[in-house]
């Protein structure tokens, strides 16, 4: 689980939102609220970052200009894990959005198939179960 509260001693210790280590020492703390509103807490070392979007993952991102810490990303290695057909249709809104202009339609079509990358990812939607067997002589 990665950040939020945990009890210890009949003590809520926040965790770190990107690597979920503790910390009882309050300064070394930043409460940060995300876009969608959540209170989100990061160690000093993973202030301005923004950790994969798949859990479990340990890579994190420097934030650039006009991200904020809701924002999603995935990392290379997770990224090449997710099915193809899936990133060239988000590809191909991008590409549409950049020609025509971000529109409110297109903005929601973009997060809803990343949002469905994300889940085929973490699902392992990618496993090719034929291949599989070939490689161990099943």
């Amino acid at each position: 689980m990665k950040g939020g509260y945990i009890e210890i001693d009949g003590k809520q210790v926040p965790r770190c939102y990107c690597c979920g280590s503790l910390s009882i020492q309050g300064p070394l703390w930043r409460v940060l609220v995300s876009a969608t509103g959540e209170t989100e807490f990061r160690c000093e070392k993973h202030l301005r970052r923004l950790p994969c979007a798949i859990d479990g993952c340990g890579r994190t991102f420097a934030m650039k200009a006009g991200w904020h810490y809701g924002d999603q990303i995935v990392c290379g290695h997770h990224w090449r894990q997710s099915p193809k057909y899936m990133r060239s249709a988000l590809s191909r809104v991008s590409r549409i959005a950049r020609r025509t202009g971000w529109s409110e339609s297109l903005y929601a079509r973009h997060h809803r198939l990343f949002n469905r990358i994300v889940r085929a990812i973490s699902d392992g939607q990618n496993l090719d179960i034929a291949a599989i067997e070939r490689e161990f002589g099943l």
